[in-house]
C-alpha cells in the first residue's frame, strides 16, 4: 500500500468514526440543556461530551499523521524561530514553573528549511520536556554551527525515561502519557529526516533527558 493508498484508508476511517460520534456529540449535549437533570445524569453525559471531543482530536492528529508530508523550504532566522517556540510554551511553562533557557551563536546563518514544520518539530520536544517536569525545572535550548551542521540541544532536568520506553520512542502510538495517542515524536523525526537531519535522544531515570537535533547547513 503505497502513502496515498493509505491516506484514503485512513481519512475513510475517520470519517465512518466521525459521523456515529457526531450524532452522539449531537444528542448528549442537547440533553445537557435540559435544566432538570439531576447531577449524576448531568455528570454521566459530560463525560460522554467530554469523551467524543477526545476521540476527535486523536483523529484529527492520526488523520494528519497518515498525511504525506510537503515541504516548503525557504530562508530560516534560527533566533526567530526559536524566540517564536519559547513564546509559544511561555504559559504552560509559567504555570508548572519550568523555566526556559535560550543560548544561541552569535551571527548563525539562516538554514533552508520549513518555518512550521521545523517549528512543530521543536515544539513537539520542548513540550514534552515541560510535561516531563510537573514539580519545575528547567529547560535549556542551545542552537550552534559545528562540523557542517546545525545542531539543536534540548536539555531538561525532568523525570527522565527508562530504558525501555527510550528504546520506542520514535515507535508510532507507543506513549506512556495519558491523554497521548504517541505520535508527537514520530512527526517530529519525520521532519528532521526530511530536513536530511537526524535527531537523537539519551536519558537517565530521575536525572533528565537531552534531545540533539542535527541539520545540514
Amino acid at each position: 500500500m503505497n502513502d496515498i493508498d493509505f491516506e484514503k484508508l485512513v481519512f475513510g476511517m475517520a470519517h465512518q468514526i466521525r459521523n456515529p460520534c457526531g450524532v452522539i456529540l449531537s444528542n448528549a449535549s442537547q440533553i445537557l440543556k435540559n435544566k432538570k437533570l439531576d447531577d449524576e445524569t448531568a455528570t454521566s453525559l459530560q463525560a460522554i461530551v467530554n469523551s467524543i471531543k477526545y476521540l476527535d482530536a486523536r483523529l484529527d492528529e492520526f488523520v494528519e499523521f497518515s498525511k504525506p508530508m510537503i515541504l516548503n523550504f525557504k530562508e530560516v532566522s534560527i533566533s526567530h524561530l526559536l524566540q517564536e517556540v519559547t513564546a509559544i510554551v511561555r504559559d504552560k511553562s509559567h504555570l508548572q514553573r519550568v523555566r526556559i533557557l535560550l543560548k544561541e551563536d552569535k551571527n548563525l546563518s539562516h538554514p533552508k528549511a520549513d518555518h512550521q514544520q521545523l517549528l512543530l518539530a521543536f515544539l513537539n520536544i520542548v513540550l514534552n520536556a515541560i510535561e516531563a517536569m510537573p514539580s519545575g525545572g528547567t529547560v535549556s535550548i542551545e542552537a550552534k554551527k559545528l562540523d557542517g551542521n546545525f545542531t539543536f540541544t534540548f536539555k531538561d532536568s525532568g523525570i527522565g525515561m527508562h530504558p525501555k520506553d527510550l528504546a520506542e520512542i520514535f515507535s508510532p502510538f507507543y506513549t506512556t502519557k495519558e491523554g497521548s495517542i504517541g505520535i508527537g515524536l514520530p512527526i517530529t523525526k519525520r521532519i528532521i529526516e526530511q530536513h536530511r537531519g537526524n535527531i537523537d535522544v539519551s536519558s537517565l531515570e530521575k536525572k533528565g533527558t537531552t534531545v540533539t537535533v542535527k541539520i545540514p547547513a
